[in-house]
């Protein structure tokens, strides 16, 4: 599903909103670029406050005051992707009761790289990260690869 979004430009930064969500889906940022992937990763935590995302409402700026607005341009925006990896670490970390911090101490890293790696949008793991992850909460690595029959 595709949500209908206004950005502007005020001066050298960029702003958005989904329509449908009257100001609950909002972003920031330096480029159209960074403001489209922000407000696609808003619709996905969005969406998990309100338990799903309701079918689109708004199909045009019809109703929209855009006139104090510089440079505002409509874009469809689609609900970003969740690495299911990220989200497979952040679920043995809380089966185990664990906090990033712990792990980060287990595997001798900065906080912020256990961070990083829960979260659902990185998409940067590497195998060894992985299998030092799993040490960390008391699992295993397990790589698998399904072909279609």
């Amino acid at each position: 599903m595709n949500y209908l979004a206004l950005i502007s430009k005020a001066g050298d930064n960029y702003s958005g909103w989904i329509l449908d969500f009257e100001g609950a889906v909002m972003a920031a940022g330096k480029s159209l670029e960074d403001v489209t992937l922000r407000l696609a990763q808003g619709l996905v935590s969005y969406a998990e406050e309100l338990g799903d995302l309701p079918v689109p409402r708004a199909q045009d700026l019809s109703g929209e005051d855009t006139s104090e607005l510089k440079d505002a341009q409509a874009v469809w925006i689609e609900p970003a992707s969740q690495n299911p990896v990220s989200l497979e670490l952040a679920r043995a970390m809380t089966a185990q009761g664990l906090s990033g911090a712990e792990v980060a101490r287990r595997m001798g890293l900065p906080r912020q790289v256990v961070s990083r790696m829960i979260n659902p949008f990185y998409w940067g793991h590497s195998v060894s990260s992985l299998r030092r992850f799993a040490e960390a909460v008391g699992g295993t690595l397990e790589v698998r690869v399904e072909v279609a029959a």
